[in-house]
């Protein structure tokens, strides 16, 4: 069966998508695209969260100095202090879509 998709969030920064067969995400960021189950999806969210709180303002905020696992074996994602903070930014904004949804089908099954 091919994946359809739930667009939870699309903008030119990137976009998150998750199938609504298999609930598998996609997060396309910056020339990156993660496929993630969903718990991937929540510990790599939970990983940018803890890295943005220990954020420490850079002199150059655009120096990519941030280097991020991912649950792919030996690949990391190495980010600018601007792409961390426009990547939290996303998962947020895809978070709050998701749960505004979640309460909708409490109302509306």
């Amino acid at each position: 069966m091919m994946c359809e998709f739930n667009h939870w969030y699309y903008e030119d920064d990137g976009y998150v998508v998750q199938c609504i067969h298999c609930g598998t995400f996609q997060i396309g960021f910056e020339s990156t695209l993660l496929t993630l189950s969903h718990s991937e999806y929540a510990a790599f969210k939970r990983m940018v969260d803890a890295n943005v709180l220990n954020l420490k303002p850079a002199c150059e905020a655009h120096r990519k100095s941030i280097v991020l696992p991912t649950p792919s074996y030996h690949v990391h994602l190495m980010l600018s202090e601007n792409e961390l903070l426009s990547l939290h930014n996303m998962l947020e904004l895809t978070d709050t879509a998701m749960q505004t949804v979640a309460m909708l089908k409490l109302f509306y099954p």
